[in-house]
């Protein structure tokens, strides 16, 4: 099971973007979809709950599900 670090950075990693960006309150669209992409991954790839994965990243517990939720929207599913 990957950490919640080697997922942020997976993802940063594949969509240019620097772990500092997606960790910052920049709402950059390619910025924000990188951070919901990770958020959606923490939360499928971990047993961490949305508000641990919160405190990680630097945000509350609903920014968390509201991220998860656009992911899937995106992604279709």
């Amino acid at each position: 099971m990957a950490s919640w670090k080697d997922i942020a950075s997976e993802v940063c990693l594949a969509r240019g973007v620097t772990r500092k960006e997606v960790f910052s309150p920049m709402r950059h669209p390619h910025i924000a979809r990188a951070r919901w992409e990770i958020m959606s991954r923490i939360r499928n790839e971990t047993k961490l709950s949305y508000r641990q994965i919160g405190s990680y990243m630097g945000r509350n517990h609903f920014s968390v599900l509201y991220g998860v939720r656009r992911w899937e929207e995106i992604r279709g599913e």
